[in-house]
């Protein structure tokens, strides 16, 4: 699994990376990677800078455990067909760590997350569909794919920087009788990567609790992720009244397969993403909108 090492020393990043310890020492003091100290003086590197400094400087990785991710994860880009092909059979062989290396290390090959969600992920599960609709898997095997993609996305939280306090706040979730979690995740993560600061509210949650959480969050947006509506009119009613009470000022972002064309309709947003990567271009505008405000 991704260890949840909060800090690493310059020779640990070095081995990983296949580099000297004096020169990640020097990129450090020249400010390349955020670094810390230690109170006896130590150079001490927050691993989220370090993945975004792989991400970014376009590093290989030579030990990967020597930073805390997974054996074999390589940060080499790889088609997003083969990668996705891939993917789909290690999520129908249940194998977690196959799945969590190459998510992992197409994330550090430099993909944002919206590229590996609907280019990787997305096409991955669609196969996964096509084979239950004709009848060559079971459910059981769609719903073991998701507890795997689920536990990894979980994971990849911990690689991702936190925004400064300063940054705006997105929260958000899927409503009552939505089960879904696996697209909050995603949102979560996309906002996050977009310097955001987020909170995910979770599946299953009723609109009175939305209204409740702005009011104790005060969010800047409020995003809702929709694959699952048992009674449309309701949510629509309810959906009416809790945007109505907003305030002006806070973007409101919905999505998901269960939103088709005629309930959008009648549906007030500030945004309506068919994609991750629509979510991404949306979240960079309305980060800088709310930075000028």
């Amino acid at each position: 699994m991704v260890q949840n090492m909060k800090s690493l020393t310059p020779k640990k990043v070095a081995l990983a990376i296949g580099v000297s310890e004096s020169s990640m020492k020097r990129w450090c003091d020249q400010g390349l990677i955020e670094t810390t100290r230690t109170s006896g003086g130590h150079r001490r590197l927050l691993k989220p800078s370090v993945i975004e400094f792989i991400r970014e400087q376009k590093y290989r990785l030579l030990d990967p455990q020597s930073i805390g991710l997974p054996e074999s994860t390589s940060a080499v880009e790889i088609p997003v067909q083969d990668a996705s092909q891939q993917l789909h059979e290690h999520l129908l062989r249940a194998d977690l760590h196959g799945s969590r290396t190459l998510i992992v290390g197409q994330y550090l090959a430099g993909r944002s997350f919206g590229q590996l969600f609907d280019e990787i992920i997305a096409p991955a599960f669609a196969k996964i569909g096509d084979k239950w609709e004709c009848g060559d898997i079971e459910v059981y095997h769609e719903r073991r794919a998701c507890e795997i993609c689920l536990t990894v996305l979980r994971e990849m939280r911990d690689l991702v920087p936190e925004a400064d306090s300063s940054a705006p706040l997105a929260i958000g979730g899927a409503p009552e009788n939505d089960p879904y979690e696996m697209p909050s995740i995603m949102v979560d993560l996309v906002l996050k990567q977009k310097g955001w600061r987020t909170v995910t509210l979770g599946s299953r949650i009723p609109m009175q609790s939305f209204t409740h959480a702005v009011g104790e969050f005060k969010p800047n947006l409020v995003w809702f992720s929709v694959s699952h509506l048992e009674n449309a009119e309701r949510f629509l009613a309810e959906y009416q009244s809790f945007n109505q009470s907003l305030a002006p000022a806070i973007w409101v972002v919905v999505g998901g397969r269960a939103l088709q064309d005629q309930i959008r309709r009648q549906m007030s947003f500030s945004a309506y993403c068919d994609n991750m990567q629509q979510l991404e271009s949306f979240a960079t505008k309305a980060r800088t909108s709310t930075n000028t405000v």
